[in-house]
């Protein structure tokens, strides 16, 4: 999905990120380091499909992902945010996707 911003500018939502297979309702590090690896190659993959080159304009790229499944990846790598954000992708969850879109709205005001 792409969303128009001030300036001609594009930002690009993925919503095409890995799911979280649960072995359960606890959190096992086995199954949270695979979904993190898989998530981590995904962001990878995201950077590498120039969806921020190869749009015009575009000005990043949001990696949509489901809150539990963001959670559980952060437990066993924290790092994976600053990893994503070096990137120029944004791992977002549907709340935090909603929030980040009301702040771009906000300053597409000023």
């Amino acid at each position: 999905m792409l969303i128009s911003i001030p300036g001609d500018k594009v930002l690009v939502i993925d919503a095409k990120a890995p799911t979280l297979t649960l072995d359960g309702d606890e959190p096992s590090d086995e199954t949270d380091g695979a979904y993190a690896g898989r998530l981590r190659d995904h962001i990878k993959a995201l950077a590498r499909k120039d969806y921020v080159d190869g749009v015009a304009n575009a000005v990043g790229a949001a990696c949509s992902v489901p809150a539990l499944g963001a959670i559980r990846a952060l437990r066993v790598t924290p790092d994976l945010l600053l990893f994503a954000m070096d990137r120029n992708v944004a791992v977002v969850s549907p709340s935090t996707l909603l929030s980040s879109l009301t702040v771009v709205e906000s300053l597409w005001r000023l």
